[in-house]
């Protein structure tokens, strides 16, 4: 059960790694093949940004 935690958790983190560095780029394209339609990023200050924006 451990691995598969092990596993999941390094997939996530892989993605996540790889969201930040699309965003840093901007690369909106290959953003949206990832994120479902419903995704929201919600910043530090509380504000909740939509896909869309």
């Amino acid at each position: 059960m451990n691995d598969l935690i092990n596993i999941e958790g390094t997939q996530i983190l892989g993605v996540t790694r790889q969201l930040t560095r699309l965003m840093i780029r901007r690369d909106t394209k290959a953003m949206n093949k990832i994120l479902d339609e419903n995704y929201t990023l919600t910043h530090m200050t509380g504000y909740v940004q939509s896909k869309s924006e």
